[in-house]
């Protein structure tokens, strides 16, 4: 959040080291009018975490909201309309402890909303984001097209070299 604590849905994976974290914003429903939503790479799930996050505010604006120090308040910045549509894509990217975050219509040709050096554990939870700001009301997002670097523990990937041949029980 913007002030020195949280409150907002959160779908994650932890992240070691740098990485970059790229979505679609395809679609919202029961949009509360006071909404933030997007990607963010957090410290920890601790109220008050430092953080970043690439906002869309639902309307027309897109901007970069970050934390510097636990507990500490929420600084907005980077304010863009880029897109002020559906869908647009939202990309946080972290290189040592320098993150940076961007928007774009095509996922292609990106716009830097801003880039901030925050010293963060190697580890940290990347995801969605979302807060209607307004109690007792659920806003709902849909992101796609979603790539991840840097994951930890490594996603599997699909097995090379192996085959089965039918009646060969051995193992």
């Amino acid at each position: 959040g913007g002030g020195n604590s949280d409150s907002f849905g959160f779908a994650y994976l932890n992240m070691t080291g740098d990485g970059t974290i790229t979505a679609r914003f395809a679609v919202r429903t029961n949009y509360s009018g006071l909404n933030k939503s997007g990607l963010t790479m957090r410290e920890s799930l601790a109220n008050g975490s430092k953080h970043v996050f690439a906002i869309f505010d639902g309307t027309t604006n897109n901007y970069f909201l970050y934390r510097n120090s636990t507990g500490g308040n929420g600084t907005s910045s980077g304010t863009t309309n880029a897109t002020g549509a559906f869908p647009e894509w939202q990309k946080l990217t972290r290189a040592g402890n320098l993150f940076t975050g961007s928007v774009s219509l095509d996922g292609t040709n990106w716009t830097v909303l801003n880039s901030v050096s925050i010293t963060m554990n190697s580890t940290l939870l990347v995801g969605f984001a979302v807060c209607s700001r307004n109690n007792g009301f659920l806003d709902t997002v849909v992101f796609d097209n979603v790539s991840v670097t840097g994951l930890w523990p490594a996603t599997p990937g699909t097995p090379a070299g192996l085959s089965a041949v039918a009646g060969d029980a051995s193992a």
